[in-house]
């Protein structure tokens, strides 16, 4: 009998640690997507199918060949955005338009698929949830600055190129101190969060 009574026990305390473990790992998941959640949230129904879509895009992401940005191409990068950043206090929307291709080359190089934006968004969001909302903001606020730059404030034209940079610094990244990088390896770039940017 008391065989039977720590079997039982075994199993519910098994259980109750299995059903524990998965809450665990349902609100990791979440909070890994950090403001990205809201955005998916808003787009399915139900918090299982949210779920479902947050570890579609890890699989995806993971399915990605990334790759380290090496250190000419980090340099010509980094010189392209001075340049661009430069010419902000002259013509705001067209310094703009010119960060937003650098980011998309950046992300191709990096290894990103283009073509298919809402797909790209999905696949970024698992890496750069953080600057993602920006990112997004950015390109609208980009485009109406494209259509009548007069009618955009400066300090929202400023916000944009700050998003835009936020995510160019992160997608660039450090390459590892301890292995050199040569233009063209291979491997995930280091992530960097909650950068802090000036134009």
């Amino acid at each position: 009998m008391a065989v039977i009574i720590t079997v039982l026990f075994a199993a519910v305390f098994l259980g109750a640690a299995a059903t524990g473990w998965r809450r665990y790992e349902k609100r990791r998941l979440r909070a890994s997507f950090g403001p990205e959640l809201k955005t998916v949230a808003s787009e399915h129904d139900g918090v299982r199918e949210v779920d479902r879509k947050l570890r579609r895009r890890i699989s995806l992401h993971n399915d990605l060949d990334l790759r380290v940005i090496g250190t000419e191409d980090r340099e010509f990068y980094t010189v392209s955005w001075e340049h661009l950043q430069g010419e902000f206090v002259d013509s705001p929307s067209l310094a703009l338009a010119t960060a937003e291709r650098l980011v998309a080359t950046v992300l191709a190089a990096r290894g990103y698929p283009g073509g298919d934006e809402a797909e790209q968004f999905a696949l970024l969001s698992v890496e750069y949830a953080t600057s993602l909302a920006g990112y997004r903001a950015a390109q609208q606020t980009s485009r109406r600055a494209a259509q009548d730059s007069a009618a955009t404030p400066t300090e929202e034209l400023r916000r944009a190129m700050l998003s835009y940079h936020a995510l160019f610094t992160e997608l660039l990244g450090d390459p590892d101190p301890a292995t050199p990088v040569a233009a063209g390896n291979t491997g995930t770039a280091p992530k960097r969060h909650n950068q802090e940017v000036s134009t």
